[in-house]
């Protein structure tokens, strides 16, 4: 049976930002649990790798650990809903502006 709810537990975020060591899986910038965590970073966002808003297009439980990754902020504002084949082409596309000296 298909998960067709968006919660996320707080286990399996911790789970997601510590398998990724603390750090946005785009960009690599320090990201953190919660406001009460002592590690420095931004809170994290957990994002799906297969975005939710598809998931009646996703073959299987869309809240699997791994279709979850962490993000900081401004990497989960950009991708928003896209899906990419891989982490180097979610690198391209997002940091794109910041590798060119654009903003």
């Amino acid at each position: 049976m298909k998960d067709d709810t968006r919660f996320i537990s707080k286990r399996k975020r911790y789970k997601v930002m510590k398998r990724q060591g603390w750090t946005c899986n785009i960009c690599g910038a320090p990201i953190r649990f919660d406001k009460n965590s002592s590690y420095h970073g931004e809170v994290g966002h957990i994002d799906h790798i297969y975005p939710y808003s598809k998931r009646h297009l996703y073959d299987g439980d869309i809240n699997w650990i791994g279709n979850l990754e962490g993000l900081c902020f401004s990497c989960n504002s950009k991708k928003r809903d896209k899906i990419y084949e891989s982490k180097k082409q979610a690198r391209n596309n997002i940091l794109g502006d910041k590798k060119n000296g654009n903003k």
